[in-house]
């Protein structure tokens, strides 16, 4: 008997899994999805059966190297999670012995040879059902989610809940009396904590699973629901590391696959997810209505400087700060530093870095100019590089501009009372200062149940990126924020450009996803067309241009006659100088009827050194 087996470790994509014979005293025990260990090299290493062939035709079966060993009898992988990680593998481009270990135990050999004495849930229901339609479900408060969730659990099967971070667990209080049946998955898991939660789900002991896109890779057996929270939020996207996953992607492949019900929960859908409701490719449900008196204050920036107020603190913000010293204040912005660049008002000129012409941040503290991609840091100078004039200036509003500022308004007495939360300043536990100035870092560490104040100080800093998703990823900021904050809570967002959709369309979401639409199906983008982003970079700018010429001839020898394909021109990436490397980038607009199909077929062309995106949150970006 022959049977393939995918080594669980990251192996080349031309070489998933490798041909062994099984001896004639393990063929009766032999299935798919068992863990064994195989001869590899001259090595002993695991493996997962992938397929069972019971007799093979040619005569190469005598070179072919038995097994040594079956780890346990019951398969460490069900059938559907094998199949959901065969194809998280092909469309993402990656290794599927390097998924495979993503979702085994520890492999240990000690805790290894325990795993045949451990018993299953003897009421374990592993029957599959087939595979039912997504619903989008909206809700307001936390409160509305976490008893949508309750409702629909399935305590007979496995239920999956899915966060986007790791911060946000926190946010999914179940009752006493699921304790003992929950389960949370996170990266920062012990590997001791990380055998006993795998254990306790391969097993069937554990019928609530709660974690980040790591709990994807659990080896579940009997899926009945999966529950994906704040569905648009970015940060389900997996952007800085391979394979490039959407966890909501990747979320309707494991319920297609283990037949379970998706839940997509949010307070505001994505735009993809609004306009596949709105054409029943999804079903919807409507928890909640948003509550029109808890909107928030924008304040025109423009009229401020009218009235002679040039500071990036409004007259009426710096009057709420005052009055609401004592209280709890998160001053929210997106950049950290002094200043979002310098430049001169004479020639226009801007501080770039040298390497990857990104514009330098202003930091006060160390009076330099700094790189927020490589982290070059170069000297502070009042005199333009390019003109030699003195009339330079600071443009937008970094986290220790608005501390320093803070600071003044208040006085030495409240100082001790004050935190700044960015990259130079992390932090990783519950804040207890009252006023909080901080990015995205702080945004899952304040206190939104006792927020008084929350304040977009800058709200423009990201609207004017040349990204197609800067305005969905803004506006879910702000309903984010809203759904956290306590009735009584006050949001102010501080704007320039009051006419942005953003803050026209903030009492009126159908009007926000209109207009987006629109420009979405001009532009041939998400959910008109399904994105794949393939990108390249060498220490060579020839060599770059050299192999994404090479490339395009090729795909456009396949695409010609392919009408739901169509290519893009090379675009450099921001910034084009990363990491030692030139970049540019390929977009592959591609008809949803065979974006699979489509996205499989140029996935196989794609040479060595390639990086593969499907389903980008940002076009420009690495």
């Amino acid at each position: 008997m022959i049977i393939q087996v995918v080594p669980a470790r990251r192996m080349p994509l031309s070489l998933n899994f490798f041909d062994y014979s099984v001896p004639k005293k393990l063929e009766q025990k032999i299935q798919v999805g068992q863990l064994v260990s195989i001869p590899f090299r001259k090595q002993e290493i695991f493996g997962v059966v992938f397929k069972v062939i019971k007799e093979r035709p040619d005569k190469t079966i005598a070179n072919i190297k038995d097994i040594l060993k079956i780890i346990s009898l019951k398969p460490a992988l069900s059938c559907p999670q094998l199949n959901f990680l065969i194809e998280i593998s092909q469309f993402y481009h990656t290794s599927l012995g390097f998924l495979l270990k993503s979702n085994l135990m520890p492999l240990q050999k000690r805790k290894l040879s325990k795993l045949n004495d451990l018993k299953s849930d003897e009421n374990q229901d592993t029957k599959i059902s087939a595979a039912k339609q997504p619903t989008l479900v909206t809700y307001q408060k936390n409160e509305d989610k976490i008893n949508y969730i309750v409702k629909n659990l399935d305590l007979k099967k496995q239920n999956l809940i899915l966060v986007p971070e790791v911060g946000s667990l926190k946010e999914i209080n179940l009752s006493a009396k699921f304790k003992d049946k929950t389960l949370i998955i996170s990266s920062e898991l012990t590997t001791k904590e990380l055998y006993e939660a795998w254990t306790d789900i391969w097993l069937g002991k554990k019928k609530i699973i709660i974690g980040t896109r790591r709990a994807l890779f659990m080896p579940l057996y009997n899926l009945a629901n999966i529950f994906l929270i704040d569905e648009s939020n970015p940060n389900y996207k997996s952007w800085d590391m391979t394979p490039r996953i959407n966890t909501r992607d990747a979320a309707l492949m494991l319920q297609k696959f283990h037949g379970a019900k998706l839940r997509l929960l949010t307070h505001t859908p994505s735009v993809e997810s609004y306009y596949f409701a709105h054409h029943k490719i999804y079903s919807k449900k409507t928890l909640s209505v948003p509550d029109k008196s808890n909107f928030p204050t924008v304040i025109d920036m423009r009229l401020e400087r009218k009235a002679g107020n040039y500071s990036f603190l409004s007259d009426q913000l710096v009057k709420k700060i005052i009055e609401l010293k004592n209280k709890k204040i998160f001053l929210f912005l997106n950049k950290r530093g002094t200043a979002s660049y310098v430049g001169c008002r004479d020639c226009g000129q801007v501080s770039k870095c040298n390497k990857c012409k990104v514009l330098l941040t202003y930091h006060q503290d160390k009076n330099s100019l700094l790189c927020h991609y490589c982290n070059t840091a170069y000297p502070f100078t009042h005199n333009c590089s390019k003109c030699n004039g003195l009339n330079m200036t600071m443009y937008g509003v970094g986290t220790q501009m608005v501390e320093n500022e803070v600071k003044k308004i208040l006085g030495a007495k409240n100082r001790d009372d004050i935190i700044r939360v960015d990259s130079d300043r992390p932090v990783l536990t519950k804040i207890k200062q009252n006023i909080v100035i901080g990015t995205q870092l702080a945004w899952s560490y304040v206190d939104w149940n006792n927020l008084d104040l929350v304040v977009f100080v800058d709200a423009d800093t990201s609207l004017f990126v040349p990204e197609y998703k800067v305005a969905e990823s803004l506006r879910f900021l702000v309903r984010d924020a809203l759904s956290k904050m306590q009735k009584n809570a006050e949001l102010v967002i501080q704007t320039t450009h009051l006419d942005h959709v953003v803050f026209k369309t903030i009492t009126d979401s159908d009007k926000f996803y209109i207009k987006e639409l629109k420009e979405r199906k001009f532009l041939g983008y998400p959910p008109y067309k399904f994105l794949l982003k393939f990108f390249f970079g060498h220490a060579s700018k020839h060599a770059v241009t050299n192999e994404v010429s090479q490339l395009q001839t090729i795909l456009n020898t396949l695409t010609k006659d392919n009408l739901s394909i169509k290519l893009t021109d090379p675009l450099e990436t921001t910034p084009y100088h990363y990491r030692g490397k030139y970049w540019q980038v390929v977009l592959a607009k591609i008809s949803y009827k065979t974006y699979k199909k489509d996205t499989l077929q140029i996935l196989k062309l794609l040479p060595k050194g390639w990086k593969v995106d499907p389903n980008p949150n940002t076009i420009l970006s690495i």
